[in-house]
C-alpha cells in the first residue's frame, strides 16, 4: 500500500510538470468575431512575411490562413480553467487614458482595410468612385476592383481628405501602389508609436502559437520609460489550448478588481535591441537557446555562470526568442531584436 501511495504522488508531481492542456472551442458570436478580424488578418499577414509566402506580392492575405489564426485567437478567448487566458481576453487593465478595453487588441502599423485617398469631384471618374458608382471609367482602378473582388464599402470624402474602407483585409501596402498606377493619390494609412501586440505562429506539429503582450508607459511614444508584459499560448487543431508561459515586467498595480499570477521572469537579457553579442543573465547550469519565429532552435549554450555572453552578430536581423531552462527543468523566456 505504502508502494503504490509514492507511485500516486510520483505520478500527479510528473503530471504537474507538463501544461495543463484544455478543451476550447473555436467559435464565437459575431460580435466577439469583429473584435478579432484585424488581429486574424495580421496573424496572417505577419505569417506571410516570415515565411516568405508566394502571396507576399498579392494583395490577397488568404483566407484560410486567416480563419486559421482567427480559431486560435476564439480558442483563448472561449477556453474555461485558464485563468491567463482570462487575463488575455477577459481584459480588466486601465490604459494611460482611463480606457478599459474588453480584451486585448493588438496595435498595428496600419489598418489591412483602410486607405487615405486625395479625391477631386471635378474628374469624373473620381466622382464616380466617390458615389460607388461601377464601372468608374479608370481602366485601371476597374481592373484592380474587378481582379481581386474589391468592395469599397464606406468611404469618407471631405474638404479635409478622405478614406476609403474595404470589406475584406487587404495587403495594403501592395494594393495602395497598384492604386497609385491606376492614378489616384493613395497612401498607407499609416499609425504612430506602439500599444499592445498579438503575434502568432504556426508549428510544425500544426498547432498555432499565440504571445499576447501588454504595453504600459509615460505616453505611447518610442523611447518614453515602458513596461511591457507577455503571456504565450499554444492551441492545437482540435481547439484545445495549453498556457505555455508568461514573462515580461509586472503589471499588478495597473490590475483592476481581478487577481493574476505574478509575472516573475527569472531571465534578463540586454542590450536589446542587440547586434551582438548578447548577454543573458540567468540561474547557472541553465541550457540556453535561441529560437527563431518558425520555432527552430538556431544556437544551444549551457550557462556555467549567472551571466552569458553569446555572439549573435552571424543571425540575419529579426525578432528571436531566448529559452532558458534550469537544472529543475523550469522555463524563462524573452524575446530580443537583432539589428
Amino acid at each position: 500500500m505504502k508502494t503504490y501511495a509514492i507511485i500516486v504522488i510520483l505520478s500527479c508531481i510528473a503530471a504537474t510538470s507538463f501544461a495543463q492542456r484544455v478543451q476550447s472551442s473555436c467559435d464565437a458570436p459575431d460580435s466577439i468575431k469583429k473584435k478579432y478580424r484585424e488581429d486574424a488578418a495580421w496573424l496572417a499577414y505577419q505569417y506571410e512575411q516570415n515565411t516568405n509566402s508566394p502571396y507576399l506580392d498579392s494583395v490577397i492575405i488568404p483566407q484560410d490562413l486567416q480563419d486559421r489564426f482567427m480559431n486560435a485567437l476564439l480558442a483563448v478567448y472561449n477556453v474555461v480553467g485558464l485563468p491567463e487566458a482570462d487575463t488575455v481576453s477577459k481584459f480588466k487593465f486601465k490604459r494611460n487614458n482611463g480606457e478599459k478595453p474588453s480584451v486585448i487588441s493588438s496595435f498595428h502599423d496600419y489598418p489591412l482595410n483602410k486607405m487615405s485617398l486625395s479625391l477631386d469631384t471635378t474628374i469624373l471618374w473620381q466622382n464616380r468612385f466617390i458615389k460607388g458608382l461601377k464601372p468608374t471609367g479608370n481602366f485601371g482602378l476597374d481592373n484592380i476592383i474587378e481582379q481581386y473582388g474589391i468592395i469599397f464599402d464606406t468611404l469618407y470624402y471631405n474638404i479635409y481628405g478622405s478614406a476609403a474602407f474595404t470589406k475584406e483585409r487587404y495587403n495594403m501596402v501592395v494594393l495602395d501602389s497598384l492604386m497609385k498606377k491606376a492614378g489616384l493619390i493613395a497612401s498607407v494609412d499609416w499609425i504612430c508609436c506602439d500599444g499592445d501586440k498579438i503575434e502568432g505562429e504556426i508549428g510544425k506539429d500544426n498547432s498555432v502559437q499565440l504571445i499576447y503582450s501588454v504595453y504600459w508607459g509615460d505616453n505611447l511614444v518610442a523611447g518614453s520609460n515602458s513596461e511591457r508584459a507577455f503571456w504565450q499560448f499554444r492551441v492545437f487543431p482540435d481547439c484545445s489550448v495549453e498556457f505555455d508561459t508568461s514573462y515580461g515586467y509586472s503589471w499588478q498595480k495597473y490590475k483592476v478588481n481581478y487577481h493574476f499570477q505574478s509575472l516573475k521572469n527569472d531571465l534578463i537579457l540586454y542590450p536589446n535591441p542587440a547586434s551582438g553579442p548578447l548577454t543573458i543573465e540567468t540561474s547557472s547550469q541553465s541550457a540556453i537557446e535561441i529560437i527563431d519565429l518558425k520555432g527552430k532552435v538556431l544556437q544551444n549554450v549551457l550557462s556555467s555562470e549567472d551571466k552569458t555572453e553569446i555572439d549573435i552578430s552571424s543571425l540575419p536581423n529579426g525578432t528571436y526568442f531566448i529559452r532558458a531552462t534550469d537544472k529543475n527543468g523550469k522555463k524563462s523566456n524573452a524575446k530580443f531584436i537583432k539589428e
